[in-house]
């Protein structure tokens, strides 16, 4: 598994660059924005690994793919930025493992990829729960147990 520091060094200077190219100011806080975001949709995967006890090995899996849910959001928009993300997390961040390209692409949980797995669904309530200024994770737990 890769090193969790180094993946996030990566993705901070793959916005960077994509702020960069931009040349719009608009672009360029977007890309900050998205940055912070995917950190914290990481810090609250971490969180919700450790209710769900899950192992170092799948906590880390949670964690990468949290991290790098959105890689894909500036793409073209019929493909579908999870689907893009996935592309992305393997080529440009050589992401292999299935667990975490399964959670990048079902992040959403549309009706064609909805979550099936714990970290999926770790990944995709993480997702949500980032876009907000605070969360419960107790709810946020008990939803995911619903749904398992």
């Amino acid at each position: 598994m890769q090193d969790i520091f180094e993946i996030e060094n990566r993705l901070k200077q793959f916005f960077m660059e994509k702020a960069e190219n931009s040349l719009n100011q608009e672009y360029m806080c977007k890309y900050k924005n998205r940055y912070s975001h995917c950190i914290k949709a990481e810090m609250i995967a971490k969180e919700l690994s450790v209710h769900f006890k899950l192992s170092i090995e799948e906590c880390q899996k949670a964690m990468i793919a949290a991290l790098l849910h959105d890689c894909g959001k500036e793409y073209p928009k019929k493909e579908g930025h999870a689907k893009r993300g996935k592309k992305i997390a393997q080529s440009e961040f050589d992401i292999t493992d299935k667990t975490v390209l399964r959670a990048i692409r079902r992040h959403q949980n549309k009706d064609k990829h909805p979550c099936e797995t714990v970290i999926d669904w770790i990944v995709h309530c993480a997702d949500c729960a980032a876009k907000e200024e605070s969360y419960d994770i107790q709810k946020i737990t008990s939803y995911i147990k619903t749904k398992l």
